[in-house]
């Protein structure tokens, strides 16, 4: 932080919610740096009608998205991510939102659950397969890469699923032409 201080800088955006939430109420908060998550970046786009871009693959492939809200992002950092997912989707042609039931409980995988008590973070995840699966979505949102780890595997272990978790900065990538074309399906 001292370097980005020195350097002029007043913003830093992290891709991991439980960092940023560190970093929110800790130093940077006392430096006056304001640390903002990638998703709030994409949701802007979104929100402003600027997430459409002319490199994008047309049509953009049909997908169904549903999402899960990290718990340092949600009440870490205090950020709706229900509503920023469901925008940020909407905002995309062929695609379609459907939410969650319980879309912000823990999957199990931070706080230390993960590390140190595996049976009880797999019988977490096990509840949140469970309601993801009931969505039938293509894709599982989770802005935190320890939640897309933890969801992820899970859904993979499941027979007859197709779901995937990825984190909305990997989702908008897929997006873009050069990068779906070495996408070898979701």
């Amino acid at each position: 932080l001292l370097n980005i201080e020195k350097a002029g800088y007043d913003t830093v955006i992290s891709a991991c919610p439980g960092c940023g939430s560190q970093l929110q109420e800790g130093e940077a908060k006392r430096m006056g740096i304001k640390v903002y998550h990638m998703m709030e970046i994409i949701y802007t786009l979104a929100k402003n009608g600027e997430i459409v871009h002319p490199d994008m693959v047309d049509p953009l492939p049909e997908l169904t998205v549903t999402a899960h809200d990290p718990c340092h992002m949600d009440r870490g950092m205090a950020v709706d991510c229900n509503k920023m997912h469901e925008t940020i989707v909407n905002a995309l042609p062929n695609q379609t939102w459907v939410e969650c039931e319980e879309h912000d409980r823990c999957c199990g995988a931070g706080g230390g659950v993960r590390a140190s008590q595996k049976d009880l973070s797999y019988a977490i995840r096990a509840r949140k397969i469970k309601r993801l699966k009931r969505t039938d979505a293509d894709i599982v949102l989770a802005a935190c890469p320890f939640c897309e780890l933890q969801i992820d595997e899970g859904l993979r272990k499941e027979e007859d699923c197709s779901m995937r978790a990825i984190t909305p900065q990997s989702y908008l990538a897929m997006m873009f032409k050069d990068v779906y074309e070495g996408v070898d399906g979701i």
